[in-house]
């Protein structure tokens, strides 16, 4: 919100803020994400959204590096369980006998 010689000016209303008598006036409290201090403070929603946007971003981010995370695990572990597929197959087609080895080959 702009300050107007020390009052404080609606961007919505374009008139003095009327404070606890408007919908979009709330209570704020958490961390700071830029430099994590605690906020506890009375203040226009409005005023807030672009502090808001950034937890947002920073939150999105992290479930994103979290997904990845979780991709390339998941990756790994397929190609373990191919390569035990392999091996396993193998076993039975040496443990066959000479026969069966025909057959499946």
């Amino acid at each position: 919100m702009a300050k107007d010689n020390g009052m404080a000016t609606c961007p919505l209303l374009k008139k003095q803020c009327i404070k606890e008598k408007c919908q979009w006036f709330c209570k704020m409290q958490g961390k700071h994400p830029v430099n994590g201090e605690d906020i506890s403070d009375d203040g226009c929603a409005v005023q807030w959204l672009p502090m808001l946007l950034i937890k947002n971003i920073q939150a999105t981010d992290n479930v994103g590096k979290e997904v990845e995370a979780t991709r390339n695990e998941a990756n790994r572990d397929n190609k373990n369980l191919g390569s035990l597929a392999i091996q396993l197959s193998e076993r039975v087609i040496n443990s066959a006998p000479a026969k069966l080895k025909e057959v499946i080959q």
